[in-house]
């Protein structure tokens, strides 16, 4: 009896082993695509779970290391980490002009403007990584104005320090939202440079640097009387 039980548990590891072994196989010639893995990982973000969105966004990245779109979102998700605060957390709510998260930072920054907020050495790692996914991200797209934008945010939120230039981040913003011409009447755009210039002069504000802070405020000002007119 026990022979036969041995004969069976043998057959049924050797079974076992030839199904992992195909589909270890199958695996391989069929890996997951990365637009599915991100857009997993968008539905996490969603949801608030932030950890495991990122999660998705790091198996997109072990397949394809400048994935940009990976890289943004996942510095998005670890902003929102950081921030740990919802009513300020960067939305992915669809891909509309009306939804893009470029019309919350100009929220995320009135909200740093009214507070002293000093990251914890917890939120700080955060922001420092989520400065560096969205720094990658924009340098494999140069255009991607979001990545740009949230990049000087979160530049903003991590100085005064010598190892980030908010001013210099958002000068490139600015820059790269000019250079799209054929994008300058759309709301993303108008968004992006108003949110910029509000950015660039809290940083000159922090500087003590009034005048200068005076005039980016009345630009990022007159952007936005030009949207609502």
């Amino acid at each position: 009896m026990a022979r036969e039980y041995d004969k069976l548990l043998t057959v049924a590891v050797a079974f076992a082993s030839l199904l992992l072994g195909a589909y270890n196989t199958w695996a391989i010639q069929n890996p997951p695509d990365l637009a599915d893995l991100v857009n997993k990982g968008n539905g996490y973000f969603a949801q608030g779970d932030y950890r495991k969105a990122i999660d998705c966004y790091e198996r997109a990245l072990k397949l394809h290391g400048s994935y940009a779109n990976a890289l943004k979102y996942k510095g998005f998700a670890l902003f929102n980490l950081a921030l740990n605060n919802e009513s300020l957390a960067i939305r992915l709510t669809g891909t509309s002009p009306y939804n893009s998260p470029c019309l919350f930072a100009g929220k995320i920054l009135a909200h740093y403007n009214s507070t002293s907020y000093c990251p914890s050495d917890a939120s700080r790692a955060y922001l420092e990584s989520c400065y560096q996914y969205l720094k990658d991200a924009s340098s494999t797209n140069p255009t991607d104005l979001e990545a740009l934008l949230y990049q000087g945010v979160a530049s903003l939120y991590l100085s005064p320090s010598t190892s980030y230039d908010p001013i210099k981040d958002f000068d490139r913003t600015l820059r790269a939202a000019e250079e799209l011409s054929y994008m300058q009447k759309s709301l993303q755009v108008r968004m992006v440079k108003s949110s910029a210039w509000l950015g660039k002069g809290l940083a000159y504000l922090q500087m003590g640097d009034r005048e200068e802070a005076q005039k980016c405020l009345r630009n990022s000002d007159a952007i936005l009387q030009r949207q609502t007119s």
